[in-house]
């Protein structure tokens, strides 16, 4: 089971995800999980997996080299253990079932990310498939993307109340408020679903849009956090609860 605990100030709503349909761990079945990469049917594979997910440099781009999961599937050691590793033995697969093109859909919190994805995707290929890089170019597209929800993690109180709201057991409840945004560049290689039906927006560029969450959302808590200690305030609701650190705020965002 799958729910979407959604917190307003009238009270909580619930919602099961019911698109959520299999899951398949990838050191159980790796075989299955490749299969998956190698289906036609499968058209867009989005990923959530943190910045250091993708592990390169921030600031260079370049492959961390070091990173102890990388580094077994740049020497090629067996089942794949990073996102890349799986990425590329994925895609290897699928061009020699000729499955068609695919779309690999970053939904992580990192500046432009389908950009960040392209890069260490092609500098891993070019080292352990290089074979497979020019089918990449002409069959793989990377979209950016902003993403803006607020998930705090999930706790056993949560579970507790899904269970009694439910009346069935879920193990990974989210709760999260009401407020959400995902903008996504028009990029695919296989064509999408029409997302913008539930309040996503297409665009040609993300980037003002990650500039915007970035300075005003992330920015605006980094302010609020280190006025708001030194106010004697333990919460961001709480420092928005006091006028001085609110105007504040309102002269980060406006200067």
């Amino acid at each position: 089971l799958y729910t979407l605990c959604m917190r307003e100030a009238a009270g909580s709503r619930r919602r099961v995800i019911g698109a959520l349909r299999e899951i398949a761990v990838l050191p159980a079945a790796p075989d299955h999980v490749l299969q998956r990469f190698a289906d036609p049917r499968i058209r867009i594979v989005s990923l959530t997996v943190t910045e250091k997910g993708y592990a390169a440099d921030p600031r260079t781009g370049e492959l961390l080299t070091d990173d102890p999961a990388l580094r077994l599937d740049l020497a090629a050691a067996g089942v794949p253990v990073s996102t890349l590793g799986l990425i590329a033995a994925g895609l290897a697969a699928r061009a020699e079932a000729e499955a068609g093109p695919v779309t690999l859909l970053s939904c992580d919190n990192l500046p432009r990310n389908g950009h960040v994805l392209r890069r260490a995707l092609s500098d891993f290929v070019a080292r352990t498939w290089p074979d497979l890089l020019s089918w990449l170019e002409d069959n793989v597209t990377c979209p950016g993307t902003m993403v803006d929800r607020i998930t705090p993690a999930t706790t056993d109180a949560l579970r507790a109340e899904t269970e009694a709201a439910l009346g069935l057991k879920d193990c990974a409840p989210v709760e999260t408020e009401p407020f959400s945004q995902w903008v996504i560049e028009d990029d695919f290689a296989a064509g999408a679903p029409d997302w913008s039906l539930v309040g996503a927006e297409f665009v040609r560029n993300a980037e003002p849009f990650e500039r915007m969450k970035l300075r005003l959302l992330n920015g605006a808590h980094t302010g609020l956090a280190a006025a708001g200690l030194l106010a004697g305030v333990e919460t961001v609701d709480e420092a928005m609860d006091d006028p001085a650190l609110t105007d504040l705020l309102d002269a980060l965002w406006h200067d």
